[in-house]
């Protein structure tokens, strides 16, 4: 019998196919290759790059600026308070020096008077 399973296998073996291997898959050539970028893509890199630099610097040192320099208040004129009789007796004063008449400046005086200016 060990004759017969050795015929056997040896039969089985020597019956098999040989397999061919499977066909070699394309190659894939990879996405990310760098590659020399041409003069003009570098040169019109860096006209961005420095621009958004430079946006960058003003928006943050007007932040900084903003935050920690006070901004001064606002000067504000005095307040001159001017009654009505001070401003009839500087209009009456002004047309005395305007006007070589005095009647002429006749009006200005009568309101100063009745307006109890004296």
């Amino acid at each position: 019998m060990k004759n017969r399973i050795k015929i056997i296998y040896i039969t089985e073996y020597s019956g098999m196919k040989k397999k061919t291997p499977p066909p070699p898959k394309p190659r894939q050539i990879p996405l990310n290759i760098p590659t020399k970028p041409s003069m003009g893509a570098s040169v019109g890199k860096s006209i961005m790059d420095g621009i958004s630099l430079g946006t960058g610097s003003a928006i943050g040192r007007h932040l900084v600026d903003t935050i920690m320099i006070p901004k001064p208040k606002p000067i504000e004129p005095p307040e001159v308070k001017l009654d009505w009789c001070t401003l009839l007796k500087r209009s009456y004063d002004r047309c005395l020096k305007e006007n070589t008449d005095v009647d002429s400046c006749d009006n200005m005086r009568n309101m100063i008077v009745n307006n109890q200016c004296v």
